[in-house]
């Protein structure tokens, strides 16, 4: 998370970083996005839209 939002590298160049491969990245992003939601709360940023980020209706 760090890498790809505070630092701003794609994927791809956190993935080289790491030593992973980039799926495993966006994975762990994507599981730590959902997780830093949860607990701030879990509102979402547009009233009537889905509460957790990366969940659908």
């Amino acid at each position: 998370m760090l890498l790809r939002v505070v630092v701003g590298l794609d994927g791809p160049a956190a993935a080289r970083v790491l030593g992973k491969r980039p799926g495993a990245v966006r994975t762990a992003a994507y599981r730590g996005l959902r997780r830093l939601a949860r607990a701030l709360g879990g509102t979402g940023v547009t009233p009537g839209k889905p509460g957790t980020l990366g969940e659908s209706e």
